[in-house]
């Protein structure tokens, strides 16, 4: 609320969710949609020469999920969703970005159906504003951890790094 100026209109919705029922959820809620948004765009990548004619780029987006967030916001639920566990330092800097994204939901509206799926970047331009704001908003909070907590949420950075698959195109 003070970073962003603004005050939540109500409390925030929580669910929390053992492993299996979140990876569920966050399949549900972000690889589906980030699949499909794939699928339609492997033409124009192949195209612009981006990816190579044999690459199904859906297929690629499922290989690079690894399924290892600690929480999102869904925006269309008005709910933040955390996987049961603890509260690391790695943790607490997603909750601060996802926090950030509700907030900005209560004031803005962040599920906007007509955009998705749209076939100009009205959509990704607006993804990029809530992301971008929900950014610096982690960024500032992880401006006043300790050394520790910095150095924890960068071996967790790295950590989930090394385990993307090195052939992705």
């Amino acid at each position: 609320e003070k970073e962003r100026a603004l005050k939540f209109k109500s409390p925030v919705t929580v669910t929390v969710l053992e492993e299996a029922a979140f990876k569920a959820e966050l399949a549900a809620n972000r690889l589906a949609p980030a699949e499909a948004e794939a699928r339609s765009a492997q033409g124009m990548m192949q195209a612009l020469g981006l990816i190579a004619p044999n690459v199904d780029l859906a297929a690629q987006v499922k290989r690079l999920s690894t399924g290892s967030a600690p929480a999102f916001y869904d925006s269309a639920a008005d709910r933040l969703v955390i996987k049961a566990g603890p509260a690391t330092a790695f943790a607490r800097k997603i909750l601060v970005h996802e926090l950030a994204n509700a907030l900005n939901d209560q004031h803005f509206e962040l599920s906007r159906p007509p955009m998705e799926g749209a076939v100009n970047e009205a959509g990704s331009a607006f993804e990029a504003l809530a992301q971008g704001v929900a950014a610096r908003v982690e960024e500032r909070y992880m401006a006043t951890l300790s050394a520790a907590d910095k150095q924890a949420v960068e071996a967790e950075q790295r950590r989930l790094a090394a385990l993307i698959p090195r052939d992705i195109p």
